[in-house]
């Protein structure tokens, strides 16, 4: 597979992962040189050798596609007794995957009025927004056509917390309290590196007692933002779909304790 032939399917295929087998050792598939392209999915363009290593390197893939970044690993092309992959080749294959497209992501859960807002938010500031929502309506690319995924399922159902990566900051805006607690309990136990839920001190305080009792550790409660978003005076739909990004902004770039841009000047950050 050449770099041509490559650029062309990524520009096709923006996130997908590239499988580059870099060196091996003793008797392997395929030489050094062999490229693979893995999309969203496990389809695959190219191969690294077939069989049990091309299935391996399909899965690892998969799993970077998810989290992003780069992975160099050698497959030992032995049986499994002897601590291989279950392959009898006999050799070792060193390969290279490189994952692509992967930029920060939103998943909204609830495709309501806010929801709605930080979608076109999302747009705007180059992330990919992921919506789900359990009301079919609400939850449809007619109404988010350019989300890079939209699901209709309940807000309990684990298909939702794989859908929040490392990558991801996860914003709990439905339409019910309950409905907030499920999505909530689900969000705590990914990856996301922000997490907030919408709704007064009380609501939250009654959401938290409720999920503790499920067993939730205070730990993975005291990182969830709730209330959510920063204190702007917003009002609107539009108005609190900005505070919670400026919020995910600030928690992105690791400040804790977001300033005026006058204050920041102050300290001296002015270039």
């Amino acid at each position: 597979m050449t770099y041509a032939e490559i650029a062309e399917i990524l520009g096709k295929h923006p996130r997908s992962a590239v499988a580059t087998v870099v060196k091996i050792e003793g008797s392997a598939p395929r030489e050094a040189g062999a490229r693979m392209i893995v999309l969203p999915g496990g389809r695959t363009e190219g191969t690294v050798g077939g069989g049990i290593l091309e299935k391996r390197v399909i899965e690892d893939a998969l799993n970077l596609l998810e989290k992003g970044g780069t992975l160099l690993k050698y497959y030992s092309l032995m049986p499994e007794k002897h601590g291989g992959i279950g392959a009898e080749c006999g050799g070792e294959s060193l390969v290279f995957i490189e994952s692509f497209g992967l930029g920060p992501r939103i998943v909204i859960c609830g495709g309501g009025h806010i929801g709605l807002e930080l979608y076109k938010l999302a747009l705007q500031l180059g992330w990919q927004a992921v919506v789900a929502d359990d009301r079919p309506e609400y939850s449809g690319k007619d109404r988010f056509p350019l989300a890079v995924e939209t699901r209709t399922l309940a807000y309990s159902d684990p298909a939702l917390r794989q859908l929040m990566t490392m990558q991801s900051a996860v914003v709990i805006v439905t339409h019910a309290h309950a409905a907030d607690a499920e999505a909530l309990a689900n969000a705590v136990q990914s990856e996301a590196f922000y997490i907030g839920m919408i709704g007064s001190s009380r609501k939250v305080a009654s959401v938290f007692a409720a999920l503790r009792k499920q067993g939730v550790e205070d730990e993975a409660l005291a990182a969830v933002r709730a209330p959510i978003g920063l204190n702007i005076g917003a009002e609107t739909p539009p108005e609190i779909a900005l505070s919670i990004f400026s919020e995910i902004l600030a928690a992105k770039a690791g400040i804790s304790s977001p300033g005026t841009m006058k204050e920041e000047k102050a300290g001296g950050r002015e270039a």
